[in-house]
């Protein structure tokens, strides 16, 4: 039963099956517009990130989000995801969801929203995590 389960699981629902063919049959002319905005987004993330000193990540080449570790920090993944949802109104998962306990990671997804809104949401992050490494 507990295979049957996990393998009803991970398929993907019949609508996204469908959905998926109708993209394959448009080809590239329907993902390539896509592709671009979130390589802009990806880029600005980056740059972004590159700015805070002390903070590490892996870039982000073909993933549609980043794993950030926080090195020298004294809080929680938890405190400083609780931080910058109430006062930097951006929203993080905290590393301890992915199975990282001994250190302070985030992961930020930057694939779901239209660029313009990624643009402000990394802004608010980036502000954020900033108040929170220097204090």
């Amino acid at each position: 039963v507990r295979k049957i389960q996990d393998t009803n699981l991970i398929c993907p629902p019949v609508i996204s099956q469908y959905a998926a063919l109708e993209c394959i049959k448009l080809g590239r002319s329907y993902s390539n517009p896509k592709i671009a905005e979130l390589k802009r987004v990806r880029t600005h993330l980056i740059n972004q990130l590159q700015t805070i000193d002390h903070l590490n990540f892996a870039s982000p080449d073909g993933a549609l989000y980043a794993f950030l570790e926080l090195p020298d920090i004294d809080k929680s993944d938890m405190d400083i995801v609780r931080e910058l949802i109430e006062y930097h109104r951006v929203a993080v998962i905290p590393g301890q969801a992915f199975g990282v306990q001994e250190r302070c990671c985030l992961r930020v997804s930057y694939g779901a929203l239209e660029p313009d809104r990624s643009f402000v949401g990394i802004d608010r992050l980036i502000k954020g995590l900033n108040a929170i490494m220097k204090n």
